[in-house]
């Protein structure tokens, strides 16, 4: 990835080199150029090594007109990586969007978390297999080496290795949502899930007799029960609805949508005081996600279990304890963001600054250029009055 940066930099960031490749890219390519890569945006890793990718061939043609060196671009070895990361960034951005959005509930983050970890799997088999079915640009790579010279053996063993590492740091990070899967899913299908003392002992405050019994309640009730049927058939809906509109790229569109987490609290604030103890699942939601918000986390923004609400439970000294913590969490983070505005602020003065000298010295340029080419029509038109004097 430092190389990609490099050579990027190298093109994009020079206002002479830019505007050379992107004539060269007119007459080759349809892509309008290179993208810069930023650490701050999650997508923006994929979409840098695809589009570079994509123009690979019209780079060495221009780092070779610029005289410039990076012997990588050409060995195999270094392409069979590059293009495995293309591809398997790609899957990693498609997991950042279905994670992205407001309302998501931590079960659809968890399932989708899991499918990767299963999709993981199905990729470590189809590099070991040398099948490829996944991994597109690979495929591309390694039929191209295979036409050339048909005896080169790819150490494909060697990327399978890493898609493993990669596996296993999922599992370690995401470890704690596999104990509580039931207590998701209790949220949503409250009627066909049974928790133990386990997972009850994971929420302060419930007592297993009443909480027991007030289950057995709700399960004998077909109203309450076609109620969750409901909800989880608008689940569905939504759900549906997101992929046909995500398919046509229709994202406005999207975000008009009911979020999920308000109909499964308009749910659940519809059950009676009679089932108190089980809506301590909605008030004390705040104690699962302080527990396991983290790992999420890394890889999703903003999500809620049910309600942004805080817990409600608890004494004085518990929430003053929490009310410090997040205290503290919140001037070390205005302090982070402070630092980071000061450091993109010195970014942006130092790219105004090297914009202002480029535009200066281009205006140099045309106006030393216009000026040759008064000198040239004023000699033209002094030759022609002295012929016609003569």
């Amino acid at each position: 990835m430092s190389l990609v940066i490099r050579v990027i930099n190298f093109i994009v960031a020079r206002a002479l080199n830019d505007r050379q490749f992107k004539t060269l890219l007119d007459e080759v390519n349809n892509y309008p150029g290179l993208l810069l890569h930023s650490n701050v945006r999650w997508l923006s890793r994929g979409k840098v090594l695809s589009r570079f990718a994509a123009c690979l061939n019209e780079i060495r043609t221009f780092l070779e007109m610029k005289g410039v060196g990076h012997p990588e671009l050409a060995d195999t070895e270094w392409l069979l990586k590059f293009y495995y990361l293309v591809d398997l960034t790609e899957h990693l951005n498609q997991l950042n969007v279905k994670m992205q959005g407001i309302g998501n509930t931590v079960l659809s983050l968890q399932q989708a978390v899991f499918a990767f970890e299963n999709k993981l799997e199905l990729f470590i088999t189809d590099l070991e297999t040398g099948r490829l079915l996944h991994f597109e640009k690979l495929s591309q790579f390694k039929d191209a080496c295979t036409a050339s010279e048909p005896i080169q053996n790819l150490d494909l063993h060697q990327l399978a290795g890493c898609t493993s590492s990669l596996l296993q740091s999922f599992k370690a990070r995401f470890g704690e949502f596999r104990e509580h899967t039931r207590l998701f899913k209790f949220i949503t299908h409250p009627n066909e899930c049974s928790l133990n003392t386990a997972d009850l002992n994971y929420i302060p405050g419930v007592s297993v007799r009443d909480f027991e019994a007030e289950v057995a309640d709700l399960k004998a009730s077909d109203m309450w029960v076609n109620k969750f049927k409901s909800l989880n058939e608008d689940l569905e809906r939504i759900t549906r609805q997101k992929a046909e509109l995500a398919s046509k790229h229709m994202w406005t569109e999207m975000k008009k949508l009911q979020p999920e987490d308000q109909l499964i609290l308009k749910t659940w604030n519809a059950l009676p005081v009679t089932y108190h103890t089980l809506q301590r699942l909605k008030e004390d939601n705040q104690v699962i996600r302080s527990s396991l918000v983290n790992p999420l986390m890394r890889l999703h923004g903003k999500w809620s279990l049910i309600s942004p609400e805080g817990r409600r439970g608890g004494g004085e000294e518990e929430r003053g304890r929490k009310r410090g913590g997040e205290e503290r969490g919140g001037k070390r983070g205005e302090e982070e963001r402070g630092r980071k505005r000061e450091e993109e602020e010195r970014e942006r003065k130092r790219g105004e600054e090297e914009r202002g000298r480029k535009r200066g010295e281009e205006e140099r340029d045309e106006r030393e250029e216009r000026g040759r080419i008064r000198l040239r029509k004023n000699g033209r038109r002094g030759g022609e009055s002295e012929m016609r004097g003569g």
